[in-house]
C-alpha cells in the first residue's frame, strides 16, 4: 500500500504499481476550490489538477486508487458535496477521512481542528450519505469501522483496534517512527536505521514504551461498553491532561446510532 498526493504520478510509476501489486491511496481534499485551498507547492500553486491527473493516469494502468480526505473544521458543513463529488464525479468507491487536529499545523489551518462537536456531525453525515446510496461496492472507511464495532467485530483501522503499536513510518532521512501522526514530535522517535538495525529498532526501549503507551485505557474506558471496538482511539489523538481519546464522545454517539439502526432493522434479534 501506497499513500500518494498523486502530483508526480507517471505511467512508468503507474506500471511499476501495478507490476508489484502496490494498492495506492491519493490524498485529495475535495473538489478543486476545496482541495486549492489547502494543497499547495513550494510555489504557492494549487495542485487539483495534477492530482487528478494522476488518478487517471493510474487509472489507465488498471489501477483503481482509494482516496483519503483531510477534513478541517470549515469543511464540516460541506461533507455532503464532497462526498458527492467524489462518489459521483470523481468515481471513487473507496473512500476515507483523517480528522484534522489543532498542533502540528501552521498559516491558514490554524484554528481549524476539528472539534469532538464536529466530529459527532461527520460521523451523522457519513452515515445518512452512505444510507441513501444503499450501494454496497461503495467502501466508507470511518462506516466500515463504527458497524463493525456496533456488531462486536474487530474493525480494520488501527485507531478503533488497538493496534497502534503493529506499524511504523520511515522517514526519507532514516528515522523510524510510530506512524506519521506522530512524525513531529522527537519524544516519539523510535531509532535511526542509518544507525540500527530494525530489529533493534523494534526491540528498542522506545518502541516498547509506545507499545505500552498505546494499549493504555482512560478511566472513562474501562466501564465503556465500547472499550473493545474502540481501544481509547488514535493514539496521536489522546488528551494530554487524562489520556483519554479526544472524539470520545462523538465516537460513543455513532456506535449507539448505527446500534439503533441494525436493532430497527431487526426487530426479532
Amino acid at each position: 500500500m501506497i499513500q500518494t498526493n498523486a502530483t508526480c504520478i507517471t505511467d512508468d510509476w503507474a506500471k511499476f504499481f501495478k507490476a508489484n501489486n502496490f494498492r495506492v491511496g491519493v490524498s485529495i481534499d475535495g473538489n478543486r476550490d476545496k482541495h486549492n485551498r489547502q494543497r499547495v507547492d513550494a510555489g504557492g500553486n494549487g495542485s487539483f489538477d495534477r492530482v487528478v491527473s494522476g488518478i487517471e493516469t493510474l487509472r489507465r494502468h488498471g489501477i483503481t486508487p482509494g482516496v483519503i480526505q483531510t477534513l478541517v473544521r470549515s469543511g464540516v458543513d460541506s461533507l455532503s458535496d464532497d462526498i458527492r463529488f467524489f462518489l459521483e464525479e470523481l468515481k471513487i468507491q473507496g473512500w476515507a477521512l483523517n480528522l484534522f487536529m489543532d498542533g502540528s499545523s501552521h498559516g491558514e489551518l490554524v484554528g481549524e481542528g476539528l472539534r469532538d462537536q464536529d466530529v459527532e456531525k461527520v460521523y451523522s453525515t457519513l452515515l445518512d450519505e452512505w444510507l441513501k446510496r444503499n450501494d454496497p461496492n461503495i467502501c466508507l472507511r470511518e462506516i466500515e469501522n463504527v458497524v463493525a464495532g456496533a456488531l462486536e467485530r474487530r474493525a480494520k483501522s488501527c485507531s478503533f483496534n488497538g493496534t497502534c503499536a503493529n506499524y511504523f513510518c520511515l522517514d526519507a532521512n532514516g528515522i523510524v517512527w510510530p506512524c506519521d501522526r506522530l512524525s513531529s514530535d522527537p519524544k516519539f522517535m523510535l531509532g535511526n536505521l542509518h544507525e540500527q538495525t530494525l530489529q533493534d529498532i523494534f526491540e528498542g526501549e522506545p518502541a516498547t514504551a509506545h507499545a505500552v503507551c498505546a494499549g493504555q485505557l482512560a478511566d472513562d474506558c474501562v466501564s465503556c461498553r465500547w472499550r473493545s471496538a474502540c481501544n481509547n482511539g488514535c493514539t496521536a489523538m489522546r488528551d494530554t491532561q487524562n489520556g483519554k481519546y479526544v472524539y470520545c464522545n462523538s465516537r460513543q454517539k455513532a456506535f449507539q446510532a448505527v446500534e439503533t439502526l441494525l436493532s430497527s432493522d431487526n426487530p426479532g434479534g
